[in-house]
Order: C-alpha cells, then structure tokens, then sequence
C-alpha cells in the first residue's frame, strides 16, 4: 500500500479539482443522470483517479475516487460499495497513448452527441472554434466500455496528437487536458460549438427575411 500513499498532498489536490469540475459538467448539462466519467493522473506519480459506475457527477466527491495504477490497469484502492467506471479501459488507453494527458472527460452532451449520432462533420463556423479545435476527430463506434473501444481510442488519439477533443460515434464526446479544468473547458466549448453550428445551420436553410438587421461598419 505504499506505493498508493506516495504523492498524498498531490492525490488530495487532484481529487479535489476531479470532483469541482464533475460538478460543474453536470451543472453545464454535459452529461445527464449518472452518465459520464472523468479521471485525472496524479502529479509526479503513475497513478490516475477515476470517477466511480453508478453515480451521477455532481454525487462525486474526493472520498468517492477510485485510483488506479496506469501502467498495469490495476484497481489500487475502490471506497466500499463502489466500483471504477466502466469507461476504465478508455481513460488508461488516453494515459497510456499520450504522455501529456492529466486529465479525460469522457460525457454525452446533447448538441456534440447529435453530431456523433447523425455523424456530419461538425463545422466549426466561428472564429474561435477553428482557432481552438482545427477539426474534430470522429472515433468509430464500439460497444461502451469495451477493449475493442479503448483500442479505438488509442489510435485516434496517436493519429491526432495536436487535438485535445475527440467525439465519439453514437456515443458522445471525449476531451483531454493538462488538468481537470482543461478537460473541463475543452468539452464545454465543444458542446457550444456544436450548439452553434447546428443554430446557423438552421438559419442558413430559412435564408434571409425581411430587412437586413446587420448592416456593414
């Protein structure tokens, strides 16, 4: 069990910024009843925190955590009654593949869950969003929680080393940041991106009516 003390202060702090920003993805509406996951590698350590099956994420508390060893995959500490996320395979498959991954969010947002359902290529019609993303991968479809979906996400995330936000095909949405916070903000920004381009795509098929309301400056 040593090995699961070592870096304490650093497993404190990063259990802490998991379950604030799992808190704020639910609030965000990016994920709805007990779906979603989130993880985090601790700092200095090769040890990740993982968000357990079952519980909604504004439930998610430092206590509720569950770590578990990189390399190896193996389950190092589980709170009573609880059990790792059923996406495990998937986060170790982003730590394993990208040295610089600190945290994942895998979540299912309605406007970039459309897109990964109906499968158009999300444009990114604002400045911003082609700043930001350049594109954004689609990932094949496999079962949830499966190996072959973490073999899925292991080559796209090696095939796209300069992204850090991935959907995932009739599934939902996969980001990866430094810290819970990027991870966080990544998926926020692209569950707004696809909520307008789909709003400007329906406005592109109305087409103009009536006077010009933007005039040039």
């Amino acid at each position: 069990m040593a090995g699961v003390r070592r870096g304490g202060g650093a497993e404190a702090r990063t259990a802490a910024a998991v379950a604030a920003y799992c808190r704020k993805a639910q609030a965000r509406d990016l994920v709805g009843g007990a779906g979603g996951n989130m993880s985090a590698r601790v700092p200095g350590t090769d040890r990740m925190l993982i968000t357990p099956t079952g519980l909604a994420l504004e439930e998610v508390t430092p206590a509720r955590l569950v770590v578990v060893d990189i390399p190896s995959g193996r389950v190092l500490r589980v709170p009573r009654g609880l059990a790792p996320s059923k996406e495990l395979t998937t986060h170790l498959a982003v730590y394993q593949t990208r040295e610089a991954a600190g945290a994942v969010l895998h979540a299912h947002p309605p406007f970039a869950t459309a897109y990964a359902c109906a499968e158009p290529v999300l444009p990114l019609v604002t400045i911003t969003a082609e700043e930001m993303f350049h594109e954004i991968p689609l990932l094949d479809y496999a079962f949830p929680g499966s190996e072959v979906l973490a073999a899925i996400v292991a080559r796209g995330v090696a095939k796209f080393p300069e992204r850090w936000a991935f959907l995932m095909r009739q599934h939902g949405l996969l980001t990866i940041g430094a810290d819970p916070r990027a991870a966080y903000l990544w998926a926020d920004l692209l569950e707004s991106t696809a909520k307008t381009s789909l709003l400007h795509a329906l406005l592109a098929r109305q087409g103009p009516a009536g006077p010009p309301g933007n005039l040039p400056v």
